[in-house]
């Protein structure tokens, strides 16, 4: 490997704190009397989405019954905390979050609905699927599993 020059070095420094000088954001003064409050939703999206994190590591086969009816109960449970809520409370910020996030909860309760069809219409052409997902249950409640009636049931 050749040693590099020294001043070749220095040139591709100071590129490099001139590139990030050109694309840098500008300092705004204004930033320190910004104090718009942040959105009373916040909190709840973050939980809800350090909820599905959760749930999809705990729940890892896609097909499990378990893991459809858990999500199917975490949306309603967020949908029934948004119903709670005062809308015209809000500020307008706010309730575009709140609007964004039913959205959002409604769609993915729906894509619930659409992949149970969907596994119910596969159901005839794999018929192991449900005893594979029953068995990832039976492991995610730490049940021992026989690997030689396991084998057999596949």
């Amino acid at each position: 490997m050749s040693k590099l020059k020294p001043r070749y070095v220095f040139a591709c420094f100071i590129a490099m704190v001139a590139l990030c000088a050109a694309f840098a954001q500008p300092i705004n003064e204004n930033r320190a009397t910004y104090s718009e409050p942040p959105s009373r939703l916040r909190g709840v999206i973050e939980r809800f989405a350090q909820d599905v994190g959760a749930f999809n590591r705990l729940y890892t086969a896609q097909t499990s019954v378990n893991r459809v009816e858990r999500f199917r109960l975490l949306y309603g449970e967020y949908v029934s905390g948004l119903e709670k809520l005062n809308f015209d409370s809000l500020n307008h910020d706010e309730q575009v979050d709140y609007i964004l996030f039913a959205n959002h909860l409604r769609r993915e309760t729906r894509e619930l609905d659409r992949e149970k069809a969907q596994f119910e219409e596969m159901s005839s052409l794999l018929p192991f699927a449900q005893t594979i997902s029953d068995r990832e249950c039976q492991r995610l409640r730490f049940e021992s599993l026989d690997p030689y009636k396991t084998s057999s049931l596949l």
